[in-house]
C-alpha cells in the first residue's frame, strides 16, 4: 500500500522531481525527456530544474543537462516529494503497476505522465494526472502548470484522493479485513 500524506504537496513551480532505478524503462524515457522534452521546457522556464533520485546517476555518468541534479540514491525522498512543483513520469515502455506513480500521488503531487505510465490502471489513475503523449505536449503540459499554481494544486488533490481511495492501506486490505471478519 501507499501511504497518503495529509494535503497535497504545491511544492515550487519551477522544480521537477524523478524519481527512479536504473532499469531499461527509467533510463529511455529519462533519456528521450532529455533530448526531446527538457529542451522546450527551458526554453518557456529557463530557471526550471530538474532533480532525479535513485540510481539512474549510473545510467548517466557526465551529466552534461542544464538544470539537472543526479542525485543518486536519496535516504529520504519526502523533502524532494514536498519541494518539487510536479513530478514526471516520461516512461516510453515498460510493464505493470508504476509504483512512482502511486507513490507521487499518494504524496499529493501534480504529475505530468506518459501513457506507458497509465498502462493498466487509465480508469482509476487518469482523472489524477496530467497525460502527455508527445515530447511538445509534455513540455506544454509541465510549463502549464508551472504557470498556474491553482491547476497545480487541483491536480495534486484529485491525485492525493485516489491514492487514498486506491491505494491506502485501508482500501488495499479492504477485502483481507472483511474476509478476516467473516472468519470470526
Amino acid at each position: 500500500p501507499a501511504f497518503p500524506v495529509e494535503a497535497p504537496q504545491t511544492g515550487m513551480a519551477d522544480k521537477l522531481l524523478f524519481i527512479g532505478s536504473n532499469t531499461a524503462p527509467n533510463v529511455e524515457g529519462l533519456k528521450d525527456f532529455l533530448q526531446n522534452t527538457w529542451p522546450h521546457v527551458l526554453d518557456r522556464r529557463p530557471n526550471a530544474t530538474l532533480d532525479v533520485a535513485g540510481t539512474m546517476n549510473r545510467a548517466f555518468p557526465n551529466p552534461d543537462h542544464r538544470g539537472v541534479r543526479f542525485l543518486g540514491i536519496v535516504d529520504d525522498l519526502a523533502p524532494l516529494y514536498r519541494d518539487a512543483g510536479i513530478v514526471i513520469s516520461p516512461l516510453t515502455f515498460g510493464s505493470g503497476l508504476k509504483i512512482k506513480l502511486v507513490e507521487a500521488m499518494a504524496q499529493g503531487k501534480a504529475m505530468v505522465v506518459s501513457p506507458i505510465t497509465l498502462q493498466g490502471v487509465e480508469d482509476v489513475c487518469g482523472p489524477g494526472v496530467q497525460l502527455a503523449e508527445t515530447p511538445k505536449a509534455t513540455a506544454n503540459a509541465i510549463c502549464d502548470l508551472m504557470d498556474d499554481e491553482t491547476a497545480r494544486i487541483d491536480l495534486a488533490s484529485r491525485a492525493l484522493t485516489i491514492a487514498r481511495d486506491h491505494f491506502s492501506a485501508q482500501a488495499v486490505h479492504a477485502d483481507l479485513r472483511a474476509w478476516a471478519q467473516n472468519l470470526l
